[in-house]
């Protein structure tokens, strides 16, 4: 009887498509949502481009230069000056830097000089930064210059000044900004015990098992709802006056849900598998874990579905616990994402739970004794739901 009301309700629930594709459909809409928005916040960082006239080709200039091949949010471009005007004009720059003919020789003897700074009036942020970086620029170099009074006066002395005449003073420069800068921290370096790196985490482990945690949940809120069906249609009555009282229904009715859903996790789950690169390893307890939190829902939607006034008022009072457990679960946003205390609740839910434990099992992380503790929990709330709702539902059918 209990497998003959198992592939009854398989059929039933398979043979609405319509239903089956909101279950799926929903959070495949969500998944290609934050994929693309994924993609697209994914490209390169805004880099600052800056046009350099430098027509005496200074060492000032050529620090410059060097230091933006070192820095991924600066690109400096050496142009002259009509050359970089008309393209700061035409929007393709930043800002123009124009340095004069004679900036270090002006450096050297502390001379006053201006440097010019031309900004797109299109851009907002990176302009200001510049503006500061070059504000901060002319402050350190009127710093060093006082520091260094010493070996700048040698340079001073020389006609003109090359990249190798700088690098002669670098060892008297060390010494003078060590001893007149020194260090406020030691670094001591300690050899440790090599960790295993910790696996990747791909878009397919941190919202994968959301977005199917949302498909299961809907599908759960569709199986409760068709419990009235089964109360107005006189089924309930039926086997509540049969000889193997309600438990058979309800035994028979969550084995054809259960497989259902099961075949929900299955048609989800290969996507964050292969995705997290990690094997085999996770699939089996993720697998356990997704298909009893689903359980668990089903038979708890069920349960306030018992202490409904109608149909609308159950379907009603599921979906306004569903969405802001999915909201803070993981679903909408993962885990990891979601502010402080936000994140603290939504990893104490059900779901929530269930899903640190199979993004653990996904990245090959699993703690078995946590994992047990998940099943355990679960399996707990799956019995003493169905023997509450057993006794719900004879009471409602005795009542009529």
């Amino acid at each position: 009887m209990i497998r003959l009301i198992a592939i009854t309700e398989i059929r039933r629930l398979l043979a609405q498509p319509f239903s089956i594709g909101i279950w799926i459909g929903i959070p495949l809409l969500i998944g290609s949502l934050m994929a693309v928005i994924g993609l697209a916040g994914g490209g390169e960082a805004p880099r600052a481009k800056v046009l350099l006239v430098d027509p005496g080709e200074s060492i000032t200039g050529g620090l410059l230069r060097t230091a933006s091949g070192q820095n991924d949010s600066l690109d400096i471009e050496q142009v002259d000056e009509k050359n970089g005007r008309e393209r700061l004009d035409n929007g393709e720059a930043t800002a123009l830097l124009i340095l004069p003919e004679r900036i270090d020789r002006a450096l050297l003897d502390a001379e006053p000089t201006t440097i010019e700074l031309v900004v797109n009036p299109e851009q907002r942020i990176l302009p200001g930064l510049l503006t500061t970086l070059t504000d901060t620029m002319l402050d350190v170099a009127w710093t060093l210059r006082r520091l260094l009074d010493e070996p700048i006066e040698s340079l001073r002395q020389r006609e003109s000044i090359r990249f190798a005449d700088v690098a002669e003073l670098a060892p008297e420069v060390d010494r003078l900004i060590d001893s007149h800068l020194p260090p406020l921290l030691e670094l001591e370096v300690v050899a440790t015990e090599t960790q295993r790196e910790p696996a990747r985490v791909f878009f397919g482990v941190a919202v994968v098992p959301g977005l199917v945690v949302m498909a299961l949940l809907f599908a759960a809120g569709g199986i409760s709802d068709d419990l009235w069906r089964d109360r107005d249609s006189g089924t309930l009555a039926r086997y509540l006056a049969g000889p193997g009282h309600i438990s058979v229904f309800l035994t028979g009715k969550l084995l054809g849900a259960t497989t259902v859903l099961l075949g929900l996790v299955v048609i989800g789950l290969p996507i964050a598998v292969w995705k997290a690169q990690t094997g085999l390893t996770g699939v089996f307890p993720t697998l356990i874990a997704l298909t009893m939190l689903s359980v668990v829902f089903t038979v708890v939607f069920m349960l306030i579905h018992t202490f409904a006034t109608s149909r609308q008022s159950g379907s009603m009072l599921t979906t306004l616990i569903t969405f802001p457990l999915l909201m803070v679960g993981g679903s909408f946003f993962p885990l990891a994402q979601l502010p402080g205390l936000i994140g603290q609740i939504g990893r104490w839910t059900p779901n929530g739970r269930t899903l640190v434990m199979v993004e653990d099992a996904l990245r090959g992380q699993l703690d078995m004794t946590s994992f047990l503790v998940l099943v355990l929990a679960l399996g707990t709330v799956i019995v003493i739901s169905v023997i509450w709702l057993g006794q719900r539902l004879t009471k409602l059918v005795t009542r009529g």
